[in-house]
């Protein structure tokens, strides 16, 4: 058998190897917890290496797709891209090139005036130089003072480098520690810092060593030598790419030279104001032209952005103001007394107070209007929503905003400052908020962390706004945000936030009223998570007393409470005390909801779960296949909610020998995480371990390797080599790899695993007593006995040191050495290991238990290489008997063991005794293995023997 994962024992497997004869290696749970940086394969540093070194510098590239596990642009690559190629160049030369001494990582920095085009050149390079950095590309958004550390923390989790599977849960501190020691090594990356506007920020962020690229956009210039920063100031448009940007942007038009020259210098060639003054002679070309443009630019006075005026250091030109035109005219446009442009004004007033320069999802930006169509006349629900789709194409075509394939809204953020000054809408901030709140609201209830990733920057910057405020509104941003963290796993942030609502909803509505409650229920969930069990345990029941006293004691919300009373004591050990809680939570659903329910599918899903921590492995099954049947019903066959109990039912028919079936339910997870999730994230990797394990088990080794060897990768490139997932990973390859005869890549795999395990643990713990373990399994079948009897030494060493001498990974590691022992005819040596072996499973155990049948098994085998065949058949005999009770007919063990009674009795010249056991086992084999495997044919082939003699 081999790697079999047990209900909630996260980063672990079991692994067993056939020493000599049938006799059962060594078998034990490994658990890898611990992350450090890593080091790039040489072979692979040489080829990123190789691959920076033919980044072009005398032509600038087409865009494409940056490495996987990149943090994108915000902004898509644009085809109107113009008058830009010598700077690109440029840039190239300077990021290629690396730093000629000792000290910060090369650092480039791109400055100018704002609209000048910074941060569009450096989107434009990521997107067409980006692929020559095999380290990825990673885009933070630095706009906001303290953006630092949550800019860098996004670039870890799940769609960019995805360093570990429970990523999102980690504290802020841990996320930023984890990716900047991930930048630390020498693999080429390409680092953008964009908004960079000061050195403190620049420190945050930049590796102080390793292969990674910095480029900065910033308003300043990093003068400070010290700062080793890199100076390429962006200048505007000269006159002629000025035209030509303005000809793009006016397809089909023919316009004036003379004409568009005046619109350029009177923009003074500003690519923003260039690119919206484009789009509205476009718009509006059969009611204005370029000579009239002009004169209505000159017509109005501009607006000035106060973050262009500093107070030292450069000093902005008029080129600000010039922009500030293009936005008046293109607002004086929209017309108060036409419904669909009083509608485009609100809409501009509410995009202004989400996060600057963050993109806005497209839905989320249009429910900030609420019921309000901009009219005074009701509309159908159809026609209202036209009309809002029809505002918001009035300010794209206007050049306010912008709207992106994918239904992201983006608007500059001089542009948002203009119409917050513009904009006369006292509603705006707090329409935003709402909405805003309320989405993350439900992503949280829904467990939608991608979700709340993208909303966090705007639910950050909207509670910001309200900082000063003590109102609903504010105290409904601060729950939102902090139930956002507690789903994102930044638990210490989730507390004071959960807890300022809780008391304010308090001191309003009072402690028990039903939002306080469920409130203070959440708070409980973060303060578990955080550490604190006495106080969520606490905060619980007390949620639970007045719950049951305002809304009775079978309400819904009380079935919440106790399924975080469950987790909490499940979580402890305490899987006792947990039945009865589950149980009444399930009833109080099941009358409340009735069966087909999504609650009440969770609570069945619970209680199957229980029952397999309780080892009550026949009551689970009942559970978990009502929960797929109620989510199939509810949410459809390809949902992701299915995959936990396909995966806890898939597990229970392998542990039961249905490994044919077990098949089907693993290959079905894997197909909705696949479709769900894509092909390399972390759980797709966990499903692949799974299934690759279980075709191994069954034998189909060929099968098994290509899922488990793309297992390891996406482990690899997901969480580096050394963590739990890889080491694991490592281990089952090389086990397939050694039931192919692979011996040598089987050994080098499994010494990876063991110096996993020793820098993450040390060399005194059990998980690195099993990897031992492993390497001494392929020195065995290598019959490098000598050598592997050491290793297996030092494991039951460690197992006996730390475990203590009852206990089941010391049995099993008295069997592995007893098996080296065995082979090498030290009978005398090995008998009393088996019996020690078998002592402590008949004390923990008791006869009737599949490990008290390996050790009657070993045993077994080990007397008839001594010729005492009827003491054999006693041990034989008792472990057939047991494998039959606990696993049934049809499992490899029960198969095997019925083989080697039968050939024990025909050692006896008892034919017709060993016959029917010779049956059950081709029956067995041939259902567990099928009729083309070795055993099943070894097995036919007695049986052809008994027959014709």
């Amino acid at each position: 058998m081999s790697g079999q994962q047990g209900p909630h024992q996260h980063g672990q497997g079991d692994y067993w190897a056939q020493a000599d004869r049938g006799s059962t290696a060594i078998v034990n749970v490994i658990r890898y917890e611990h992350v450090r940086p890593q080091e790039p394969d040489p072979a692979l540093l040489e080829d990123c290496r190789a691959l920076l070194e033919d980044l072009p510098l005398d032509h600038v590239p087409a865009a494409a797709p940056p490495p996987p596990g990149s943090k994108e642009p915000p902004i898509d690559p644009n085809p109107l891209f113009i008058g830009r190629e010598e700077d690109l160049k440029a840039l190239a030369a300077e990021v290629k090139a690396s730093s000629t001494a000792a000290g910060p990582v090369k650092t480039v920095c791109v400055s100018g005036i704002g609209g000048v085009g910074k941060t569009q050149l450096a989107g434009e390079f990521a997107h067409r130089y980006g692929r020559f950095f095999c380290g990825g590309v990673y885009w933070l958004n630095l706009s906001r003072p303290d953006a630092a550390a949550e800019e860098i923390a996004n670039c870890g989790g799940a769609g960019a480098m995805d360093l570990r599977g429970d990523f999102d849960r980690l504290p802020l501190n841990d996320k930023v520690r984890a990716v900047k020691a991930a930048w630390l090594n020498e693999l080429p990356r390409l680092l953008v810092l964009d908004n960079c506007e000061d050195a403190e920020a620049l420190r945050a962020c930049r590796p102080t060593t390793g292969g990674c690229r910095v480029l900065l956009t910033s308003r300043g210039v990093f003068g400070d030598p010290a700062l080793a920063v890199v100076a390429l100031e962006l200048e505007v448009l000269d006159r002629e790419q000025s035209v030509e940007l303005l000809r793009s942007r006016c397809p089909g038009l023919e316009l004036e030279e003379d004409d568009l020259v005046a619109v350029a210098k009177e923009l003074g060639d500003l690519p923003l104001a260039l690119d919206l003054a484009g789009r509205f002679l476009y718009e509006y070309r059969d009611i204005v032209s370029p000579s009239g443009y002009v004169e209505q630019l000159r017509a109005v006075e501009p607006v000035n952005h106060p973050s262009l005026r500093r107070t030292e250091g450069y000093s902005p030109t008029d080129h600000e103001l010039d922009v500030g035109r293009t936005f008046v005219v293109s607002y004086q446009r929209l017309d108060q007394e036409d419904p669909t442009d009083r509608l485009a004004i609100r809409l501009l007033a509410r995009a202004a107070r989400f996060a600057p320069g963050e993109p806005i999802e497209r839905d989320l930006l249009l429910a900030t209007l609420g019921d309000s169509n901009g009219s005074d006349e009701p509309t159908e629900g159809a026609s209202d929503a036209y009309r809002r789709i029809d505002a918001l194409r009035r300010l794209t075509g206007l050049g306010l905003v912008r709207e992106s394939e994918a239904g992201l809204v983006s608007m500059h953020r001089l542009v948002a400052s203009f119409a917050r000054r513009e904009v006369e809408d006292g509603e705006a901030q707090d329409d935003v908020v709402r909405a805003v709140a309320r989405e993350a609201i439900d992503a949280a209830e829904a467990n939608r962390p991608s979700v709340l990733t993208r909303l966090l920057p705007h639910l950050r910057h909207v509670t910001g706004v309200l900082e000063d405020r003590q109102d609903e509104t504010a105290y409904m941003a601060r729950f939102a945000l902090g139930a956002s963290f507690l789903k994102l796993g930044s638990y210490a942030e989730a507390v004071p936030l959960l807890e300022g609502a809780v008391k304010y909803n308090t001191a309003h509505s009072g402690p028990t009223a039903w939002v306080t409650m469920r409130q203070r229920s959440d708070l409980g969930v973060a303060m578990n998570r955080s550490g604190d069990i006495d106080g969520a345990l606490e905060v619980f029941n007390a949620v639970l007393t007045d719950q049951e006293r305002e809304l009775g004691p079978n309400h819904i919300d009380v079935a919440s409470t106790l399924n975080n009373i469950g987790a909490l004591l499940r979580d402890q050990g305490r899987f006792d005390e947990v039945l009865p809680i589950y149980e009444r939570a399930l009833d109080i659903r099941m009358n409340a909801l009735g069966r087909e329910h999504r609650d009440t599918a969770e609570s069945l899903h619970n209680m199957g779960a229980l029952m397999m921590d309780l080892e009550h492995y026949e009551e689970a099954w009942p559970f978990l296949g009502a929960a797929l049947e109620i989510n199939e019903n509810v949410m459809g066959r390809d949902h992701l909610d299915n995959v936990g109990p396909l995966l806890k039912m898939g597990w229970l028919l392998r542990r039961a020998g249905d490994l044919n079936r077990a098949r089907t339910f693993y290959e079905r997870a894997l197909r909705i995480r696949e479709n769900e999730l894509g092909p390399e994230h972390s759980h797709v990797g966990a499903t692949l371990h799974d299934l690759g394990s279980l075709l191994a088990e069954r034998g189909s080794h060929d099968e098994a390797r290509p899922y488990l060897e793309r297992a390891l990768q996406i482990s690899l490139d997901t969480n580096g080599e050394d963590h739990a997932a890889t080491g694991m990973r490592l281990d089952s390859l090389a086990e397939v790899l050694m039931a192919q005869g692979d011996l040598e890549s089987a050994l080098s795999l499994y010494r990876r695993g063991l110096a996993v395990a020793e820098r993450i643990l040390g060399d005194g713990d059990p998980q690195t007593a099993q990897c031992f373990g492993n390497v001494a399994n392929v020195l065995v079948l290598q019959g490098r006995y000598p050598e592997a009897r050491p290793p297996l030494e030092r494991a039951l060493a460690i197992f006996e040191g730390t475990l203590g001498e009852v206990h089941p990974a010391t049995a099993r590691a008295l069997d592995s050495l007893a098996n080296v022992l065995s082979a090498q005819k030290l009978f005398e040596e090995a008998r009393p290991l088996y019996e020690r072996s078998r002592n402590i499973r008949l004390q923990i155990f008791g006869p009737q238990h599949p490990e008290t049948a390996t050790s009657e098994n070993n045993l077994a085998n080990l007397l008839r290489e001594q010729g005492k065949i009827d003491e054999a058949l006693t041990h034989q005999e008792r472990a057939v008997a047991a494998f039959r009770d606990t696993l049934g007919d049809h499992h490899p063990n029960t198969s095997t063991s019925l083989h080697h009674l039968a050939a024990l009795l025909r050692m006896q010249g008892r034919d017709e005794e060993a016959r029917p056991y010779l049956v059950r086992a081709f029956a067995a084999a041939e259902a567990v293995f099928g009729a083309g495997h070795p055993f099943t044919q070894r097995v036919r082939q007695d049986l052809e023997d008994l027959d014709f003699g």
